[in-house]
């Protein structure tokens, strides 16, 4: 499947654009993922990235965390290119590719230490349940405080938009790869 949106060009921008891709382009460098089928709600995509950036860089939960959790939800979601990108930065971060391969084979990764199973039962209830226990939210209290659940939720909630828009557009990585195979039921049982 080709992308839905026809890809911008930065020259071809009105102004409100213009704005609103300004910090995208100093972060990523192009209009890529997301952000090409956005930028039609220019408003919408400078809302969003604001939230993202808060969501991936300033929740006092870390960076190698924040990408374990948005692979969760990747491969919850099936979004490729949202995997694609999130495991490249999950690798910089240190998280080791067996925990990786796990995720994306939707499956629990061996060897979790504290935070990460924490992390995980979280992540995974969040997504896949029609709660979240409360002996699971107790947990992740005690781990992350209230705020870290908080925030937790929202950086769930995000990607999982995100990866709804990387859907309806139909985009895919760039380099044509497909890390994702379809899946029913990821993390069931």
């Amino acid at each position: 499947m080709t992308e839905r949106f026809p890809q911008l060009a930065v020259e071809d921008l009105d102004d409100e654009q213009q704005r609103a891709i300004a910090p995208i382009l100093e972060y990523t460098g192009s209009i890529s993922g997301p952000f090409n089928a956005t930028l039609r709600s220019a408003r919408l995509t400078e809302t969003s990235f604001t939230l993202g950036t808060y969501l991936l860089f300033e929740t006092g939960i870390s960076r190698r965390l924040t990408e374990i959790a948005v692979l969760i939800g990747a491969r919850v979601s099936g979004s490729q290119f949202e995997w694609w990108a999130h495991h490249r930065r999950a690798l910089e971060e240190g998280v080791p590719e067996e925990l990786c391969d796990a995720l994306r084979r939707g499956r629990r990764p061996d060897g979790l230490d504290e935070q990460e199973g924490v992390l995980y039962d979280f992540c995974v209830e969040q997504l896949t349940a029609p709660e979240v226990s409360d002996a699971t939210f107790e947990r992740t209290k005690a781990v992350f405080g209230e705020r870290g659940i908080v925030d937790l939720t929202y950086l769930l909630g995000f990607y999982g938009m995100i990866g709804g828009v990387l859907k309806v557009a139909a985009v895919t990585p760039p380099d044509g790869s497909m890390p994702l195979e379809p899946m029913e039921a990821p993390f069931a049982g």
